[in-house]
């Protein structure tokens, strides 16, 4: 740990509703996931879907189940969940699609809103199309392929929506010089090829002109949240932070060495980005503690002491004394004076 991030590059990121679809999947067979999300140093306390999380710590988390449950766990959770788990913005964008092909290209220019480090395209092959698929992060981590195997299912998942259910790819072709046996059990009349530079999905391009063949919407607990959608791919250093630093408040101990660790570089690596854009860590972490505080605030129902708890105070009074440092009042006077009347009393 400490090299992985350059002084020039982003930290890559993904949605937590990956997570939950590979934890429900891991439930739903027996598997036992305690101990895992700490282990891979994913948020323990988060509960949005629509949080982003470190691609390091997804891939850590992947290779460690997949151990469990023999090394195919990309296939199997794909292969249950498809699209079911992409953001319910990025799924009004295909419903309204008039053809498979424009689906299609409405999901490569989106795919950011799930992932800052994938890139997907269409190219003309003899006698089809594919689509195929590139990792922008480090290749061939722990963990890498099993992410690969899933993003397949979800273009597969997409297709089907505008043939039928039941549909399979022509030909797939995966990095990894070995197909797993599971792949071929699950997709028996698809053509599997091992050791390609690229991913990819093959079938005929008279499909692409065929109109959405059924309801998009899956009733999962993760497409319940109603969060914004954002495009990671565009984000630089200090916005992606923000969003890690979101997901992550809960947390306790969430130290500049603790942030560095999870995005795999060094503190002092971390120090120098911040310190290029104008920040340091605890003013940084201090801005997104006080973005959420005034979301949070809003809601004239939510305790004063569940606020604090959610910012990552163990204590509800260092929450007031770090607000008032920050804007000269108190939380309670602050929800007073822009939500609601009344006299309240600051704790």
């Amino acid at each position: 740990m400490g090299k992985g991030l350059s002084v020039s590059s982003v930290v890559p990121v993904m949605r937590m509703a990956h997570i939950v679809a590979a934890a429900n999947f891991l439930r739903g067979i027996g598997t036992p996931i305690d101990g895992a999300f700490e282990r891979a140093g994913l948020p323990l306390l988060c509960e949005s879907p629509d949080a982003y999380v470190p691609v390091q710590c997804v891939r850590s988390f992947f290779d460690d189940m997949a151990q469990r449950e023999g090394g195919v766990l990309g296939w199997e959770v794909g292969g249950w969940a498809q699209e079911g788990y992409l953001h319910r913005s990025l799924i009004k964008h295909l419903e309204m699609a008039p053809s498979l092909e424009f689906a299609l290209r409405d999901f490569f220019a989106l795919v950011g809103v799930e992932y800052s480090h994938y890139q997907l395209g269409m190219s003309e092959t003899e006698g089809g199309v594919r689509i195929w698929l590139r990792d922008n992060h480090a290749t061939h981590t722990p963990g890498y392929h099993i992410g690969l195997s899933y993003v397949l299912w979800i273009i597969i998942g997409i297709i089907r929506h505008f043939i039928d259910s039941n549909w399979t790819p022509d030909e797939i072709g995966i990095e990894s010089r070995q197909v797993p046996e599971v792949a071929r059990q699950m997709l028996p009349e698809t053509h599997f090829i091992g050791g390609q530079k690229l991913c990819y999905v093959r079938f005929s391009r008279a499909l692409l002109s065929r109109p959405s063949d059924g309801e998009w919407m899956v009733d999962r607990d993760s497409r319940k949240s109603d969060g914004p959608a954002v495009f990671t791919h565009r984000l630089d250093f200090n916005k992606t932070l923000r969003l890690l630093l979101e997901s992550y408040l809960q947390e306790n101990g969430l130290t500049a060495h603790k942030v560095a660790t999870l995005i795999d570089a060094s503190p002092r690596t971390l120090r120098r980005r911040l310190a290029n854009e104008g920040w340091t860590f605890s003013g940084l972490l201090d801005q997104v503690r006080y973005d959420a505080a005034k979301a949070l605030l809003s809601d004239v129902d939510v305790k004063m002491v569940d606020i604090a708890y959610a910012l990552g105070y163990t204590d509800p009074s260092h929450f007031t004394r770090s607000f008032r440092r920050l804007t000269g009042v108190c939380p309670t006077a602050f929800r007073r004076d822009r939500y609601q009347t009344g006299d309240v009393a600051c704790i």
